[in-house]
């Protein structure tokens, strides 16, 4: 890894309360660097799972053209979820762990066998998968102001940050996941909308690109796997006091409360 990776790599691994300054972020990683990207998020994986965290899944980010605008990016990403980013559990999520947090909406698959050939259709895709979960990912940026690039948001693990899924779940076969709606409101307001035609023109076309890109790195995808898979509509700030529910289509509404 090239120093001024390597420098980056610290520097977000030590990031608590302040993000990191955005001209220091310029001057450490080039735009067009994608490799040098995931080989920062790797390393910082990596000393994780080896103070104990374990993988989950992983996230694909950037799939919603909304989302992508809003951030000023125009290709997926992806990044690695731990077991400690799962708040499922949770009866609410304290708001001050968090830099500056976002939230949003999506379908979650589980994983049912490992995944070693690459896949061409929605329909091989579908094969894989064991259920459909409600879910919402909360996103944030060790970056100051969310003033990212690409290349940035790989490097801050596609700036995944937890994830909460609905304890309901259907099989694959039950849900179109193109054409499912969601609403996502906060404090009782509507804030956000769509569609999994948002989403790559269908979550199972984001988590196709998924596979096939972990594979083509050597990694592929294990059975059991969490995959998050993108955002079904436009994400929202979240401050302490808030609480959130999403409505997708066929499932209960999903809820969270930040304290």
């Amino acid at each position: 890894m090239l120093e001024n990776s390597q420098r980056l790599a610290d520097l977000l691994a030590s990031v608590d309360k302040d993000p990191i300054e955005v001209e220091i972020v310029k001057q450490l990683l080039i735009s067009d660097a994608e490799v040098e990207a995931y080989a920062i998020q790797a390393r910082n994986i990596e000393k994780q799972l080896q103070q104990n965290a374990t993988v989950t899944g992983k996230k694909i980010g950037l799939t919603n053209p909304k989302v992508q605008q809003q951030l000023g990016v125009d290709q997926p990403d992806f990044g690695v979820l731990l077991n400690h980013m799962d708040l499922s559990e949770e009866s609410a999520i304290l708001a001050e762990h968090f830099i500056q947090p976002k939230i949003e909406a999506e379908l979650a698959f589980l994983i049912k066998k490992n995944i070693e050939q690459p896949i061409q259709t929605i329909e091989e895709m579908q094969q894989y998968i064991s259920y459909v979960i409600p879910s919402f990912e909360i996103v944030d940026s060790r970056i100051q102001d969310w003033k990212i690039r690409f290349v940035d948001t790989v490097a801050d693990n596609a700036s995944s940050a937890a994830y909460v899924l609905s304890g309901e779940r259907k099989a694959i076969a039950e849900v179109d996941c193109a054409t499912v709606k969601m609403t996502l409101t906060q404090n009782g307001e509507l804030v956000s909308q769509g569609s999994g035609l948002e989403c790559l023109g269908n979550p199972l076309n984001a988590a196709m690109w998924l596979v096939n890109k972990m594979l083509s790195l050597g990694t592929p995808v294990q059975a059991g796997e969490i995959i998050l898979s993108g955002a079904l509509g436009p994400m929202v700030n979240v401050k302490a006091g808030d609480e959130f529910e999403t409505q997708i289509d066929g499932f209960a509404p999903l809820k969270v409360k930040f304290i």
